[in-house]
């Protein structure tokens, strides 16, 4: 029997062999490892779509985490108290977490059993993780933290921006608090599962039978990957997935508060439809579809040339998924800025009109003094 890999060594008890049981244990565990590997190179290639569309949903999902990470990162206690010069953990930053405290809680809804009660800012469906510490000894009592996050179900001192504080031995300081939209992330796996991955695993063979394998179709693949199938088919298809997701199927049902009141003077049964998604969606991606086409060419017309040039053709979609996190990254944080923004669009437009009105108006009066200053001399 020929064990590879399984360090099999003679016992020095009376020069005999290690048992058979562990050779046989370790034989199991190789043939397993084996089937293991056949069988998902099998799904790779019997099932490509399905299995572009799992890698590409590992993809978005880690996207969208690491965009809502970077984008409440700087609002951290321990940022806070770092930019006020207040002491961290000693030895601090990557090697204090260790010592972290780490707790994840669902907070889906207005449940009112939730603990602490839902803030204001909290997404509606929320994966709150936080960290907390022990003081260390030498460390002094916390100042208030300014951050207003929520915190986990077993932290104390609930209502307050305080750090929270333990139970018997002392004070918990409290270092961050994520609170990951769950509709985001949804929207952005349905972009992945539904269109990216599916479309990326027929787009390359149709490319290579349209195009050819020449330079020349390389080039022509890439121009029309750029010009025509990006700008006019994947980032449609990317705010309207997202859309359906985030603003219909997951829609936070505390954007239709303000409109109760409206409701019960007109008497009418209001109700946000698939309708008034397409509508909003589109006017989202009106604002900014120009950038999202500048920001994708930016990274795939080099990505694709490379993909295209120098990896077989089973590999392309996996790299363009590869590449695709880098994209999905800046979709994922650039589709959220824009719906953010196109909220104050129409207020941020009236102040400037009507700053502008009055600055020329201003204007007008001083020249007209100025006139009647001079016809007096």
């Amino acid at each position: 029997m020929r064990l590879v890999g399984c360090g099999l060594l003679t016992a020095g008890l009376g020069g005999c062999p290690i048992s058979t049981v562990d050779a046989s244990s370790c034989h199991i565990q190789e043939m397993v490892k084996i089937h293991a590997a056949d069988r998902l190179r099998r799904l790779f290639n019997d099932w490509p779509m399905h299995s572009n569309a799992l890698i590409y949903s590992g993809y978005a999902t880690a996207a969208t985490l690491a965009v809502q990470v970077m984008e409440q990162w700087k609002d951290q206690p321990m940022n806070v108290r770092q930019a006020e010069s207040d002491q961290l953990l000693k030895g601090g930053g990557p090697q204090g977490m260790s010592r972290w405290k780490w707790t994840l809680q669902l907070r889906n809804g207005n449940d009112p059993s939730l603990v602490p009660a839902k803030d204001p800012i909290e997404p509606y469906y929320n994966l709150a993780i936080s960290a907390y510490r022990d003081p260390s000894p030498e460390e002094g009592p916390r100042k208030k933290s300014t951050f207003a996050q929520c915190e986990s179900a077993d932290a104390p001192g609930r209502g307050t921006n305080e750090a929270p504080a333990d139970k018997a031995s002392g004070t918990e300081v409290r270092e961050c608090t994520f609170n990951i939209d769950l509709a985001r992330v949804a929207g952005m796996m349905a972009f992945s599962v539904c269109f990216a991955g599916p479309a990326n695993t027929l787009l390359y063979p149709f490319y290579n039978r349209v195009f050819g394998a020449t330079s020349a179709g390389i080039n022509k693949a890439v121009l029309f990957d750029q010009s025509f199938y990006t700008p006019f088919i994947c980032i449609p298809a990317c705010y309207y997935l997202n859309g359906f997701v985030k603003k219909w199927a997951m829609r936070d049902p505390r954007l239709d508060d303000s409109k109760e009141d409206w409701v019960n003077e007109q008497d009418q049964n209001f109700m946000y439809s698939i309708e008034d998604c397409f509508v909003e969606t589109t006017r989202e991606m009106k604002e900014r579809w120009m950038g999202t086409w500048l920001m994708s060419m930016a990274i795939w017309i080099p990505a694709e040339s490379v993909n295209l040039r120098f990896v077989p053709m089973g590999c392309r979609a996996v790299v363009a998924g590869a590449v695709g996190l880098i994209w999905t990254t800046g979709m994922a944080a650039w589709t959220h800025t824009g719906s953010q923004s196109l909220d104050s669009t129409e207020s941020t437009k009236e102040s400037s009109i009507e700053s502008s009105i009055e600055s020329g108006m201003d204007s007008i009066k001083n020249l007209l003094a100025r006139v009647s200053s001079i016809q007096n001399a």
